[in-house]
């Protein structure tokens, strides 16, 4: 059952309580039997509950309950999944979408240390940050990797500044070219 709504915090002004999804993007997000926004929910500790009841004109919400940072972290994980969607399928975002791609290359021998024993690394930092990170191989025999980032303009900066941190660690030379 869903809780009901915290009270607001001083600083709260509802920015982050709903999600303007398009439709083509809906089944992505709610996943199999919900599984894509279980895991943002367990991420980002909000409830999500997605209405389609305006459907019709092309797009849904998803209504987000929870702590204004809950919130934030939530609203900028489903604006980083709607714009992964949007991007593999070719789609153009709405006019008035907040998300965006930013892809940047690593040399190969630092795609282990990006990500970290199974994962760690990049799942902390797209908590963090509140994006999609996906680590592209495909440029392997140029010994090189793309690092593909979607989310907010804000959630991608500071996701593009902790790679750098990371990778600044074993390579201070690799971490400027980010």
């Amino acid at each position: 059952p869903p809780r009901s709504r915290p009270p607001l915090e001083p600083a709260d002004g509802g920015e982050w309580d709903s999600v303007r999804i398009p439709n083509s993007c809906v089944g992505w997000l709610k996943g199999r039997q919900g599984g894509m926004i279980r895991e943002i929910e367990n991420r980002s500790g909000c409830d999500i509950d997605i209405d389609q009841s305006t459907k019709e004109l092309g797009y849904s919400h998803a209504a987000i309950i929870g702590t204004m940072m809950q919130k934030k972290l939530a609203h900028g994980l489903i604006i980083a999944e709607v714009a992964k969607v949007l991007d593999q399928s070719g789609e153009l975002p709405p006019p008035d979408f907040l998300g965006l791609k930013q892809e940047f290359t690593i040399d190969m021998q630092h795609v282990g240390w990006v990500k970290g024993p199974r994962g760690k690394v990049v799942q902390e930092i797209q908590v963090k940050s509140g994006t999609r990170i996906d680590v592209d191989q495909q440029m392997r025999e140029l010994g090189l990797a793309t690092i593909k980032v979607f989310g907010t303009r804000e959630g991608v900066e500071q996701a593009r500044v902790l790679v750098a941190s990371e990778l600044a660690k074993i390579s201070p030379e690799a971490a400027e070219d980010i």
